[in-house]
């Protein structure tokens, strides 16, 4: 009897892990009918996958909660999209970017409800945010219809944005040589961060100066025909480490939080005091 139960088990396991390897593949696509199509796609049951240094559960619940209209929680995101793209905010450059527009497009897909912290993240425990990978219109769209086009990139720069007292600054930076910012008010409204620019600074060594572009006006007063006007990005995903967004042009972002020691580095660190 023993060895015909060690049979069963390992016929069991190989099943299981034939299972999971289709999951795998199938969820680096957008076009996944685990993210996009019936609920009653087949998936195995629970089970954990060495994705890096953790592992992540893959179940039949998150399966049906990817295949509902919107996800109730950040807790619902399967696994293996977040280990992409939290291993590409981790170490920009380290997933290739065409795996990496995957992720981003089904975990937009998955229509994450806003959390009530959204806000407090953002600018909690001086948190400051690093841009690490763009994509436009042209290629989301491809990606997101499972069409070959474009990648995005990794940000070449150091771009770095904060967001305290209602008010948000978005700058560039070249170590401790130079610097531009950009900041103005900011507003968010669900997945919704509207923002207007005000006040640019230039930086140069220990030299610096402030240009004032418009009149700063608290956006939550504004009419909404002019809130309409202003740029913004939909938030698809937000939690202590890592923020994904789409831009009114219809691009897709990801921006990393960043650490003491890379502000320090960046010259981050001498600005945003």
């Amino acid at each position: 009897n023993k060895p015909a139960a060690s049979t069963d088990k390992m016929m069991q396991q190989q099943r299981l892990n034939v299972g999971l390897s289709r999951t795998t593949h199938c969820m680096a696509r957008p076009s996944c009918s685990i993210l996009t199509g019936p609920r009653h796609a087949a998936l195995p049951g629970p089970r954990s996958i060495p994705t890096g240094t953790r592992h992540v559960a893959v179940s039949r619940q998150v399966a049906r909660k990817v295949a509902s209209e919107e996800v109730g929680t950040a807790a619902a995101v399967p696994g293996l999209i977040m280990e992409r793209v939290k291993a590409a905010a981790a170490v920009p450059g380290s997933v290739p970017t065409a795996e990496l527009l995957s992720a981003l497009v089904a975990l937009e897909k998955l229509r994450i409800k806003p959390g009530e912290d959204w806000a407090t993240l953002m600018h909690a425990d001086r948190r400051r945010w690093r841009l690490v990978y763009t994509a436009g219109s042209k290629e989301v769209t491809a990606a997101s219809s499972g069409k070959k086009g474009g990648s995005g990139g990794y940000f070449p720069l150091t771009a770095v944005q904060k967001f305290e007292d209602n008010v948000f600054e978005n700058g560039v930076f070249l170590g401790g040589l130079a610097y531009i910012t950009f900041r103005g008010p900011y507003l968010l409204a669900g997945r919704k961060l509207m923002f207007d620019v005000s006040t640019m600074q230039l930086g140069v060594g220990p030299w610096k100066t402030d240009i004032s572009l418009k009149k700063s006006q608290e956006l939550s007063t504004l009419d909404a025909r002019v809130q309409k006007k202003l740029p913004f990005f939909l938030y698809a995903y937000l939690d202590h480490d890592v923020i994904v967004g789409r831009g009114r042009s219809g691009g897709l972002a990801l921006w990393s939080a960043t650490d003491p020691e890379f502000e320090a580095r960046s010259g981050v660190l001498q600005v945003y005091k």
